[in-house]
């Protein structure tokens, strides 16, 4: 792993870091065609329960769940309702059936 991160661009990676804080990629999200579940902590400080529905209104077709005691991390905090919901998803819109 210590060599994976060694081999990192760093000014890349701060970059990157700072287009996700600073970039507004909104009007991005009109060109999402495929269906597309937006999923969110109803305790997330980070980006708010509200940014993330903006986000599903501006993208086509999308669904949003919120995990409603969960934080901005809740892939790491709520892993297994994450995915849950995630593998409900997926058979509602038929892209894989368990």
């Amino acid at each position: 792993m210590n060599k994976q991160l060694d081999s990192i661009d760093r000014r890349a990676l701060l970059s990157s870091a700072e287009d996700l804080v600073h970039g507004d990629f909104r009007h991005e999200l009109k060109h999402i065609t495929v269906p597309t579940l937006f999923i969110t902590g109803g305790k997330d400080t980070i980006v708010p329960v509200e940014d993330t529905k903006e986000f599903a209104s501006l993208t086509k077709g999308s669904n949003i769940e919120v995990v409603k005691d969960a934080p901005h991390l809740l892939v790491i905090t709520h892993y297994q309702e994450v995915a849950r919901r995630i593998e409900r998803f997926l058979n509602i819109e038929g892209i894989i059936k368990y």
